[in-house]
């Protein structure tokens, strides 16, 4: 009888620990309302995050960052992570904007994404998703 405690005990267990994990997510969506941004002279801009107008999201906690853009006017992307926020130390992670999941292991307390490549000093309407995942 006891053995049986144990096991429903430890089956228990291992269903909260996956509700931990479901719960740490968190979801930036900016697909069916894209973001407005303003490239700046040299066509680069960040992603306004929240709260409205925050360039760079806390990721401490999230062990993944994974992103999507679809729509932009840039070609490339930099995601950057380390200490954004006051001053910069951060490690940049460059791509070109193809459409496709890209997906990255965090290595650093804050994040930024930002675009370049775009046209200087011009408005778009961005389409872009992050998730982040523990």
């Amino acid at each position: 009888m006891r053995t049986a405690v144990t096991v429903g005990a430890l089956i228990l267990a291992s269903a909260a620990a996956v509700d931990a994990e479901l719960a740490t997510t968190k979801l930036y969506d900016f697909v069916n309302t894209p973001a407005s941004v303003i490239y700046g002279p040299t066509g680069d801009t960040p992603i306004p995050f929240d709260p409205p107008g925050g360039l760079y999201i806390d990721v401490s906690g999230y062990r993944k960052v994974s992103f999507q853009i679809s729509e932009a006017k840039a070609t490339h992307f930099s995601l950057n992570m380390g200490i954004i926020a006051q001053t910069t130390v951060s490690q940049a992670f460059t791509g070109v904007i193809d459409n496709k999941i890209h997906t990255y292991s965090v290595v650093g307390p804050q994040m930024s994404l930002h675009l370049t490549g775009g046209p200087g000093n011009a408005h778009d309407k961005v389409q872009v998703w992050v998730f982040l995942t523990s």
